[in-house]
């Protein structure tokens, strides 16, 4: 069987070609500042390239993590091109070294492992690309589109570590934290924590509703009305009042 998903290193082979460029992603890849400004890209520029609701861009302090999908797959070939890693590729194309050092040990009479021929790895390095052969030009077939069914379509998860800037105002929610959802400006700076958060690092995601939040129903005594109507006392019905706010 073969597997787009798979990934292949040599770690003993590639030290001295990584400088050179990068290898095709997978599932989860950090693209540092250092390889984008060799894009010639900025930061939106990837999230709009990468506008996909399956795919999530996080923002860090030294470049954003990619991940497509919500978890690793292998992608069998028989299931097809698989659509997320096509697209990242066509991206980072411009970077990529097709000569990495992948192969270890040549192969000997009688081995039972397949092994990889430079002319192999180049083909396996641009299997992502329009018009690739690999594995064989009569087992690439394009797989079908999976939308996700925790996004909306047309929307991507873009998330921002905390001590980032807020890139647009609005109301924003720290990831997998409870009634974090709180109002930010552009260029506020995210908090690293929540008073009840420990040391948990934060991920800032925008909410996709933007509706503000209803006003409290509930005020203590000399706190500001949190808005205008008629005010009951909770203990004692009788005792009421008519709010105006200016």
């Amino acid at each position: 069987p073969a597997f787009y998903g798979l990934d292949i290193e040599y770690a003993y082979g590639m030290d001295d070609e990584l400088p050179s460029g990068i290898r095709p992603p997978t599932w989860a890849f950090l693209l540092s500042d250092y390889w984008r400004d060799k894009l010639d890209l900025s930061r939106e520029q990837v999230r709009t390239a990468l506008a996909h609701p399956r795919i999530s861009v996080t923002e860090l302090h030294s470049g954003q993590w990619i991940e497509l999908g919500e978890q690793p797959q292998l992608y069998p070939v028989e299931h097809g091109v698989p659509e997320l890693p096509v697209l990242l590729n066509r991206l980072l194309k411009p970077i990529r070294y097709d000569d990495l050092g992948l192969l270890g040990f040549g192969q000997w009479d009688g081995d039972p492992n397949e092994r990889f021929t430079d002319a192999d790895s180049r083909r396996w390095m641009a299997r992502f690309d329009a018009d690739s052969d690999w594995p064989t030009p009569a087992s690439r077939v394009n797989a079908p589109p999976a939308l996700s069914t925790q996004s909306a379509p047309g929307t991507m998860a873009a998330c921002f570590v905390a001590g980032m800037a807020c890139p647009q105002a609005g109301w924003w929610f720290a990831v997998d934290q409870a009634d974090s959802r709180r109002a930010f400006k552009q260029g506020e700076t995210f908090p690293e924590r929540l008073s009840d958060c420990g040391d948990t690092l934060l991920l800032w995601q925008r909410d996709p509703d933007q509706t503000p939040p209803e006003p409290a129903r509930y005020a203590n005594s000399h706190q500001p009305a949190p808005r205008a109507g008629r005010w009951e006392m909770a203990l004692d019905r009788c005792v009421e009042c008519e709010v105006l706010l200016n």
